[in-house]
């Protein structure tokens, strides 16, 4: 898994922006995820790039038997541990794809780190191994049409009201390189079918997919340039799929 967040200065940016609550994140993503988990009331819990334990948090208030959190990232893992000490908490700073467990846990949930993933298909397989029978798997990535261009300029400036995003080079998937918080940042793009196909070849049942778009927070606290850009192409897309 490729780690950005351990350069100081890039995380330093980065939590401005993800801490604040008008974020992409906050106003697009973090809502649906939270409509999509089961009931948590004694379940044991593993989030994938747990982050500075947002989504824990939220998930530790539903009175679960036990979360960990798993991260790669030093820096996570050390905010997450400042903002979080609970018995029925544990934070790991390690890699997913060299994270071991002899528990087997009824939910995993993931926000925002499977694009960083480069053996993808391994990823679900671990995830498949590391489920109860009929536990629930839910992740979010950027969505297929957000990562598959090539271009640094992600906008078309074309005669309009409103820019259009580019979409190219959609059937190759592998690395994008990314602009992002004056940092190159390294990503994984896969087409919808190759992220949808491999949860199914791995024994998961699909349940739900949500290809996100506007919200009722964001309708109500974004302006309405970015309004107008969240409607013209979904930003992530979040998987909900079942163990069978």
């Amino acid at each position: 898994m490729h780690n950005i967040y351990d350069n100081d200065d890039f995380f330093s940016r980065y939590k401005e922006v993800r801490l604040n609550p008008t974020s992409y994140n906050e106003m697009i993503e973090v809502p649906r995820i939270k409509e999509l988990l089961p009931n948590l009331y004694n379940k044991t819990i593993l989030d994938i790039g747990c982050g500075m334990g947002q989504l824990v948090q939220y998930m530790l208030e539903q009175s679960p038997i036990q979360i960990t959190g798993i991260d790669i990232s030093s820096n996570m893992i050390q905010k997450a541990k400042e903002n979080i000490q609970d018995q029925h908490v544990t934070f790991l700073n390690n890699d997913f794809m060299e994270f071991d467990s002899v528990a087997d846990y009824d939910v995993i949930v993931s926000s925002l780190a499977f694009h960083y993933i480069e053996d993808y298909k391994g990823a679900v397989q671990k995830v498949y191994n590391h489920l109860k029978q009929d536990g629930v798997f839910i992740f979010s990535c950027e969505h297929p049409v957000a990562t598959a261009t090539r271009s640094d300029d992600l906008w078309s400036h074309v005669p309009d009201m409103y820019d259009h995003y580019k979409l190219d080079h959609y059937f190759e998937s592998g690395v994008r390189i990314t602009r992002w918080l004056q940092q190159d940042v390294m990503k994984y793009h896969r087409t919808m079918e190759e992220l949808l196909n491999t949860l199914l070849e791995a024994g998961f049942r699909l349940e739900r997919i949500v290809e996100t778009g506007n919200t009722n927070l964001s309708l109500e606290f974004m302006n309405h340039v970015d309004i107008e850009k969240i409607n013209h192409r979904p930003s992530f897309v979040i998987f909900k799929v079942v163990k069978e």
